[in-house]
C-alpha cells in the first residue's frame, strides 16, 4: 500500500518582524520560568527566617518582662524585710521557679556594709543589658532608704535561651553593640558598624519593622524591637545567599536551558528538514506533488491491483496563456489543483507533473468509485465561475500493469478524450467517451 504521508503546502518565508516576535516571547517565557520558582524559593525560605525572628522577638520580650518583674522585687518589702523574714521571699521563689524554666534560682545576698566590691557587680544599666546570656548570673540591687543593704541575685538557664535562638543570629542595641551573637565571627560587644557599614545605616535608615536585606554574598533578615523605654533593639539573621537560593536550583536551571536549546535546535532541524522536503518532492507553483515525488510513490506501492491512475491537461491552456498572460495562466494552474487536493483522499495522491499536466493516484477498489473521483473534479473546475473558465481530460485506467505502460495507457486515453471534444474522462472499459458518469 501507498505510505500515507500528509500534504506538503507552500509556506511563506517567516519575516524579520515574525521572528523578532518569537525571540521576545521566548525571551519572556525564559524570564518567567527562571523568576517565578526562583521567586517561590526565596520568598518561602523569608518566610521561615521572619517566623524565627518574630518568636524569638515574642519571647525574647516575655523574658524581657520576667526579668524586669524580678528585679523590681530587689524594691519591695519583702527583699528589703528579708534578713528579719526570709520565709515570704521563699515562698515567693519557690512559686516562680516552679511556673517557669528560664531562671535557674534567685536569691539574695545580703551586706552589713556597702563595699566597693559590692557596686562592682551591681547593674544599674539598661534592661536588655541586664540580661546577658553570655553571664548565667545577674545581679540587682537591693537598696533601703536609698542605701544598698545587698542584692538579688538570678541565675540564668542558658540552654533554654539557646533553644529558641537560631543560627547565625545577631542582637544589637542603638549603637550597633552585638548584645548577644551567635555568629563565630561577631562576639558580644562588638560593634556591627565596623564590619558592615552599609548594611547597619541601611537598617536604621529603613522605616519597614522587619524585611530582608540583600548584598553580594549574604543577606540580612531583620526586626526591630522596641522596648517600654522606647529603646530599639534590631534582630538579625545573617543568611548565606545559597541558603535563600540553593545551589542546586542553578543546576537544574541550567539543565533546563540545556534541554530548551536543545529542543530548540532539534524543532529548527525539523522545520529545515520540512522545508527540504517540500523543495525536493513539492511543487512550488501548485502545492502538489512533484514528478520526482511521484518516481517514489510508484516505488512504495505494494499492492498495483487496488489503485486507479487518471491523467488530466487543462483545455486550451496555450490560449489562456496567449490571451491573459502568465499570470493568469498561473492562477488557472493553483485553482485546478485546488479543486484536485479537494476531491481526493488521504490515502490518494496528486501530482503536477509537467505545464498544464496533473497525474491523480486513487486507492479505490473498482472502476465506479475511481470514475466517481475523476468526474466530480472535472465537474468542479468546469462550472467555476470565475473567469477565465477552463475545463479538463482525463484518461484513467486501472493500475495493473507495469508503470510506464499504466502511464502510456492514461496518456492514450487522455488524448483520446481530447479528440473526443476535450472536458471528458475517457477509460477503456467503455470506447464510448463520457461526459457524465456512466458505467457498462
Amino acid at each position: 500500500m501507498i505510505l500515507n504521508q500528509p500534504y506538503i503546502t507552500n509556506t511563506s518565508e517567516t519575516s524579520s518582524s515574525s521572528l523578532e516576535w518569537k525571540c521576545l516571547f521566548l525571551a519572556l517565557c525564559i524570564v518567567f520560568l527562571v523568576n517565578t520558582p526562583m521567586n517561590y524559593i526565596k520568598s518561602g525560605r523569608e518566610e521561615a527566617i521572619a517566623k524565627q525572628l518574630f518568636v524569638m522577638e515574642h519571647t525574647y520580650l516575655i523574658h524581657d518582662k520576667i526579668l524586669r518583674l524580678l528585679s523590681s522585687i530587689g524594691q519591695t518589702e519583702i527583699a528589703q524585710s528579708y534578713r528579719k523574714d526570709p520565709k515570704p521571699f521563699n515562698e515567693l521563689r519557690k512559686q516562680f521557679l516552679a511556673s517557669q524554666d528560664l531562671i535557674q534560682n534567685i536569691s539574695i545576698q545580703l551586706v552589713d556594709k556597702p563595699t566597693a566590691k559590692m557596686a562592682q557587680i551591681v547593674h544599674e544599666s539598661s534592661p536588655y543589658n541586664q540580661w546577658n546570656p553570655n553571664h548565667p548570673t545577674q545581679n540587682y540591687p537591693i537598696y533601703r532608704n536609698r542605701y544598698p543593704i545587698g542584692y538579688l541575685s538570678v541565675t540564668l538557664d542558658l540552654s533554654k535561651f539557646a533553644s529558641y535562638q537560631a543560627p547565625n543570629t545577631l542582637v544589637l542595641d542603638e549603637k550597633s553593640n552585638a548584645i548577644m551573637s551567635t555568629l563565630p565571627q561577631i562576639t558580644q560587644g562588638t560593634k556591627f558598624v565596623e564590619l558592615h557599614r552599609r548594611a547597619w545605616y541601611e537598617l536604621q535608615a529603613t522605616q519597614r519593622a522587619a524585611g530582608l536585606l540583600e548584598y553580594k554574598t549574604f543577606s540580612l533578615a531583620y526586626r526591630k524591637v522596641t522596648l517600654p523605654e522606647h529603646k530599639t533593639l534590631f534582630l538579625l539573621r545573617v543568611i548565606d545567599n545559597n541558603e535563600l537560593v540553593p545551589t542546586y536550583f542553578y543546576l537544574i536551571l541550567f539543565l533546563g536551558s540545556a534541554l530548551v536549546g536543545i529542543s530548540f535546535y532539534v524543532y529548527h532541524m525539523r522545520k529545515t528538514r520540512i522545508k527540504l522536503t517540500q523543495m525536493t518532492y513539492c511543487d512550488a507553483l501548485s502545492g502538489l506533488y512533484n514528478r520526482h515525488y511521484l518516481t517514489k510513490i510508484i516505488e512504495q506501492i505494494s499492492a498495483p491491483q487496488h489503485y486507479w491512475v487518471c491523467m488530466f491537461d487543462i483545455d486550451h491552456f496555450k490560449q489562456v496563456n496567449d490571451q491573459h498572460g502568465h499570470d493568469v495562466g498561473d492562477k488557472v494552474i493553483k485553482h485546478v489543483s485546488h479543486i484536485m487536493k479537494s476531491r481526493i483522499r488521504n490515502t490518494d495522491y496528486a501530482f503536477r507533473i509537467g505545464g498544464e499536466e496533473f497525474i491523480v493516484i486513487l486507492n479505490v477498489a473498482n472502476l465506479v468509485d475511481a470514475l466517481a473521483i475523476v468526474q466530480r473534479i472535472r465537474s468542479d473546475v468546469e462550472y467555476f465561475t470565475a473567469a477565465p473558465q477552463v475545463t479538463i481530460s482525463g484518461g484513467l485506467c486501472h493500475f495493473n500493469c507495469p508503470w510506464q505502460e499504466c502511464i502510456k495507457q492514461a496518456d492514450r486515453l487522455l488524448y483520446e478524450a481530447k479528440q473526443r471534444g476535450r472536458n471528458q474522462i475517457c477509460y477503456p472499459s467503455t470506447p464510448i467517451v463520457v461526459n457524465e458518469l456512466v458505467i457498462q
